[in-house]
């Protein structure tokens, strides 16, 4: 890894592999990619969605030379769903789920993923249909909870584009947002505070 000092703040250059998926017809037609991950004991994946029209197929790869059992916590709109998933997973093999099949009708999703032994490679694929066209499909990488977040997001300010912020905190949380645009920080977005209930997923339209 190579940094570099920006002055108002420093880049970090680095090797990443990334893995690419086109597929050419179907209910999940289109292009996605997904940085390629590590095995972990405990991970997040923010986004996706079973309501109607959308499927969630959460994949958990196992690359290690032991079984491993993961536990999956679905978190919705309403808070978290009360039945918790249990998935085995061989060694060096995937496993998936539907999470339409345990918890329809989420139209946000945030999925805890906790595994015993080496831990796991979690994903998202999440797609959608127009009717019966494919509307579009793409995969959630997993990632931890923080106190502090920077969450790049393109076309932001663009007049029609929809840019969603995505946040859940298991105990709740008090959380200040600030926009940083090509001028600098957006003087709206100054001192703008949420308040997240416990286990509630919510959403900001920027």
């Amino acid at each position: 890894d190579r940094a570099y000092d920006l002055g108002g703040g420093r880049a970090l250059v680095s090797n990443v592999g990334v893995q690419a998926e086109f597929i050419g017809d179907g209910d999940i037609a289109g292009w996605s990619a997904l940085t390629c991950g590590t095995a972990r004991a405990d991970q997040w994946l923010v986004g996706g969605s079973t309501s109607l029209g959308s499927s969630a197929r959460l994949v958990l790869s196992n690359p290690s030379s032991a079984a491993t059992e993961t536990t999956v916590t679905v978190y919705g709109p309403l808070g978290e769903v009360e039945d918790r998933l249990v998935i085995a997973v061989g060694p060096r093999s995937q496993a998936d789920r539907l999470i339409e099949a345990d918890a329809p009708q989420l139209s946000a999703l945030v999925l805890r993923v906790e595994a015993s032994g080496p831990g796991v490679v979690a994903a998202l694929q999440d797609s959608r249909l127009d009717g019966f066209q494919p509307a579009g499909t793409e995969w959630v990488g997993a990632s931890e909870a923080a106190q502090k977040l920077v969450i790049p997001a393109a076309h932001a300010g663009v007049e029609g584009a929809q840019a969603i912020v995505r946040l859940m905190a298991p105990e709740g949380a008090k959380v200040e947002l600030t926009l940083i645009g090509a001028q600098g920080v957006e003087p709206w977005s100054i001192g703008r505070a949420l308040d997240l209930e416990p286990g509630v997923v919510s959403e900001v339209r920027l």
